[in-house]
């Protein structure tokens, strides 16, 4: 992930380092300069394994402000685009959160309305949505991720597992 490389400098030294370090792939953010991104991803030579979007924390999904998740919605086309341009199969979206404001089921239903309105480009992109489980209070069991996945009915919506985030729920 290339939010977590502490080496000061432009994408290309960035990118640079991440070669250095042995790696093959690199996951850029959203929203970064398109075109400084694919010309370091050239050359370096790194794939871009996937985008991680870069606003589904602070415009989540869920957010009780149908302008903040229209907000959200705009972000995780922009990943999509993004990571169309540069060549990778799937971006890394956090699909919402749930706390004392936002129940449980809400953050839900409010969540797969709006990845639900991005389907359609994904499809077109071929360029997969994939939820993380994250430290977020939802998706507390694998069996509701995939149900919430499945309801999709879309090749190019699916899960990415991230082990270290299932600590707090075993």
């Amino acid at each position: 992930m290339l939010g977590t490389v502490g080496v000061k400098g432009s994408v290309l030294d960035k990118l640079k380092a991440v070669k250095a370090a042995g790696f093959a792939g690199v996951e850029p953010m959203s929203h970064s300069d398109r075109d400084e991104m694919r010309r370091a991803l050239d050359e370096t030579g790194l794939v871009c394994a996937s985008v991680c979007g870069a606003h589904h924390w602070s415009k989540p999904l869920s957010h009780p402000s149908e302008n903040v998740r229209k907000e959200g919605l705009d972000a995780l086309l922009h990943c999509l685009r993004d990571a169309k341009a540069y060549g990778a199969e799937s971006i890394l979206l956090v699909p919402g959160v749930c706390n004392d404001t936002i129940p449980y089921d809400v953050a839900m239903e409010r969540a797969f309305t709006e990845i639900n309105k991005a389907v359609p480009l994904a499809d077109e992109l071929k360029v997969a949505i994939s939820i993380e489980n994250v430290w977020n209070n939802m998706f507390l069991s694998p069996v509701e991720a995939a149900q919430f996945v499945d309801r999709f009915k879309s090749q190019y919506v699916g899960w990415h597992f991230d082990i270290g985030n299932i600590i707090n729920y075993g």
